[in-house]
């Protein structure tokens, strides 16, 4: 009997050699007791997490709009330069107007080109119907500039001006059994005076 209690207090120990019984359970009992320590002092560190998360957000706001303000005054530094690239855009831009002038909407297919740059920074604003403002067209072109664009493609379309206005004025060919006949009076028409009780008058007879 006492070879069997041998055998067991040998297996008990076995798993961690040098280390008794008592002392395990010595140590699993300050682990429980720091477990329960650590839920005890949960509550309080969820409550002082939501504050941190709280502030730690404001600051990363902050943080964003302090960048907004860096990158916009860079790209507003850079808008003497880009008004100054779009001038000779502008010049084409004209011209191709000018040409497209020529043509009757719709013709061919072909739709009206209307480039739009908008002013950087822009914020679009809603305006109803699924649309949203788009601010200036820092492509549009002034009146000064379409006049001497239209003068300058003048000559080259003329002979397509003319060629339109030839086509415009076509108008297909009618049979002389479909076409209107002229209004003809029908009836006659009896014109007479005499003493009263008739008095002058016109009557006609249908």
């Amino acid at each position: 009997m006492s070879e069997i209690t041998d055998l067991d207090a040998q297996d008990a120990g076995s798993g961690t050699p040098g280390v008794s019984a008592d002392e395990l359970m010595h140590e699993a009992l300050e682990a429980d007791a720091l477990v329960r320590r650590l839920e005890a002092r949960l509550p309080a560190l969820e409550s002082r997490l939501d504050e941190l998360t709280s502030e730690v957000q404001t600051e990363v706001q902050i943080t964003k709009g302090d960048a907004a303000a860096v990158i916009g005054g860079m790209v507003d530094a850079l808008g003497p330069d880009l008004l100054a690239a779009l001038e000779p855009l502008k010049q084409v831009t004209a011209r191709i107007i000018a040409l497209e002038e020529c043509l009757p909407p719709g013709t061919a297919g072909r739709a009206r080109f209307e480039p739009f740059i908008p002013e950087p920074g822009h914020e679009p604003l809603y305006v109803g119907g699924g649309e949203y403002s788009k601010g200036p067209n820092l492509l549009k072109v002034d009146d000064a500039t379409m006049t001497a664009a239209r003068a300058a493609v003048a000559d080259k379309v003329q002979c397509v001006r003319d060629v339109l206005a030839l086509a415009r004025s076509f108008q297909a060919y009618v049979p002389h059994e479909r076409r209107p006949k002229p209004y003809v009076l029908k009836g006659t028409r009896i014109e007479y005076t005499g003493a009263p009780p008739t008095f002058d008058a016109e009557i006609i007879k249908r």
